[in-house]
């Protein structure tokens, strides 16, 4: 016997005075049951979006700290390359114009240089720091922390390269006094020996920034997808030489970094040793 008949069959035996009251119970439990069900579902809901509204505050706020690192790397960039560039045009501008014009000295000066690379240095590391921290969001994000520490170590050897030959060149002040030494334009043979020191300086701090630009752009699909309609456009490199970092790509970018000397030669850096084994659909 199934339970409606049990049911049925215990109903009937009740008198019939009673009947109007048990079904007046009977109404309210189902009512109060029914009531019940309704405060845990509306719960369940509220619970759903609310954590819904924390995760789309959460992305909107990792975001933000990305655009705000992103600036600093991308003017700092600027800076620093515009720097050294701006000085070398200058001193060329100079060694093809006629002898004899007496020119005052540029206003760069080697220590204001040094404070924009290391801001440069700074930001890198800061994206860096940020990129260990958000492995959670897409661990094909390391290829971003690879490319920087690749690209830290090319802008430190460019750096180091360079700076020999650009401290001498450069006018300088007396600490003491706060007043120049002597300064004069240097030979054409100096201001040639340092044009390519500058460019490979400038290729490898507007690379850097070009990864940074890529960084933006993943992170605008992967964080704001579900907040905003439009995906933007991964970059492509219209330097067959070069690449743009794309996770969709990461397996042959990650092999890339992998070959690189810095990585190859620096254990200590862990990259060397990322394990990612296999991503579904990529």
């Amino acid at each position: 016997m199934d339970l409606s008949a049990i049911v049925m069959s215990w109903f009937g035996g009740v008198s019939d005075t009673l009947k109007p009251a048990v079904l007046a119970a009977a109404t309210n439990l189902a009512l109060y049951l029914l009531g019940f069900i309704a405060i845990i579902v509306t719960a369940i809901l509220a619970r759903g979006t609310a954590l819904a509204t924390k995760r789309t505050e959460l992305k909107l706020q990792i975001y933000e700290r990305l655009i705000k690192a992103h600036d600093e790397a991308a003017d700092a960039s600027i800076a620093a390359s515009g720097y050294v560039s701006g000085f070398l045009t200058m001193l060329e501008v100079r060694r093809d114009l006629p002898d004899g014009v007496v020119w005052a000295p540029p206003p760069e000066r080697f220590p204001m240089f040094q404070e924009r690379h290391s801001r440069l240095t700074d930001a890198l590391s800061e994206l860096h720091g940020m990129l260990e921290s958000w492995q959670i969001i897409d661990r094909r994000l390391d290829i971003f922390r690879m490319g920087f520490a690749v690209q830290s170590d090319a802008i430190l050897r460019a750096h180091s390269d360079m700076t020999h030959l650009l401290i001498q060149v450069m006018p300088a002040e007396n600490p003491a006094s706060g007043s120049l030494f002597p300064w004069v334009t240097p030979s054409p043979d100096r201001i040639d020996a340092l044009r390519p020191l500058v460019d490979h300086y400038a290729h490898e701090v507007h690379l850097t920034s070009a990864y940074v630009g890529d960084l933006r752009i993943e992170m605008q699909r992967l964080l704001l997808r579900g907040i905003f309609r439009g995906r933007p456009q991964r970059r492509d490199a219209p330097d067959p030489d070069q690449f743009a970092i794309r996770i969709d790509r990461h397996r042959q970018i990650r092999a890339y970094f992998l070959s690189t000397p810095f990585v190859r030669s620096d254990p200590a850096s862990g990259l060397s040793s990322v394990h990612w084994g296999s991503i579904p659909g990529t």
